[in-house]
């Protein structure tokens, strides 16, 4: 959409290797293992990353930024994504999330997507020992084509509000 000219300007989960898009670093945010508060009680608040191949997991789709930095800090780890149990893929945050609620598996998603679920209870984050996946946001633009000055004010404004 951005180098078809739909829209002017993004903001992803992972960078791309495309030299017509430039990435400016935008935000960090952690992907925290979640669960449903009221079917996975039994679940510690602090597990070994061992323990996630026994759990029902859910995934995002291939493509996207989360599954990306997922698959990455995975390997990093000496996880192979194919030895877990994946129960569901799905392409959306917001379908990943009603799935844990259901109690289909836990997943991992943006802290900042469920912090008011996880302050009321709905889902619950589960630390995971010596594992931590941080990731960063980026705006991205077209690198061939001149900002308006509407965009260029509003990602002034998406810095200012960090």
């Amino acid at each position: 959409m951005l180098l078809g000219g739909s829209i002017e300007m993004g903001v992803v989960g992972s960078k791309t290797d495309d030299k017509r898009i430039e990435c400016r670093e935008f935000l960090d945010d952690e992907l925290v293992l979640i669960a449903s508060g009221s079917l996975f009680k039994d679940i510690k608040e602090k597990i070994d990353k061992k323990d996630l191949q026994n759990m029902p997991v859910i995934i995002r789709e291939q493509g996207s930024g989360s599954r990306k930095t997922m698959e990455e800090i995975f390997q990093r780890h000496g996880i192979d994504i194919e030895d877990l149990n994946i129960v569901g893929e799905f392409g959306s945050t917001e379908a990943v999330k009603q799935a844990v609620k259901s109690g289909l598996g836990v997943s991992f998603v943006s802290s900042l997507a469920v912090k008011t679920e996880i302050q009321n209870e709905a889902l619950k984050a589960i630390s995971i020992k010596d594992f931590n996946i941080t990731r960063h946001f980026y705006i991205i633009t077209d690198r061939t084509r001149a900002l308006s000055p509407v965009c260029e004010s509003f990602i002034k404004s998406l810095s200012i509000h960090l």
